[in-house]
């Protein structure tokens, strides 16, 4: 057995309506997003100055919105950090761009 539904046309414009805002909105989403990472990369090397509890991998998730490219802090500051756990309040790391 096969049920065909037929919208009522009010339902059918209401729906193609729907659809155009969601597109709308995906695209200026996509808009967004790509400025803010044109900005992003305009502003590296940054500095980032240690506060208590974090850690290159909570930094590199902060900086990059990805936690894993934490040796990317750590190989710029190898001046500075003994060992890429032990990294101390007050201490001043150059953020340099991502990849």
């Amino acid at each position: 057995t096969i049920v065909v539904v037929v919208l009522p046309r009010e339902m059918r414009e209401g729906e193609r309506k729907l659809t155009e805002k969601i597109e709308e909105i995906e695209r200026l989403i996509d808009e967004v997003v790509e400025e803010e990472r044109e900005r992003e990369a305009g502003e590296y090397p940054k500095r980032h100055i240690v506060v208590k509890g974090e850690c290159l991998f909570i930094i590199a998730g902060f900086e990059y919105h990805d936690p894993f490219k934490w040796r990317r802090i750590y190989e710029a500051n190898m001046d500075k950090i003994m060992h890429p756990h032990w990294i101390y309040p007050g201490q001043e790391f150059i953020i340099p761009a991502p990849e």
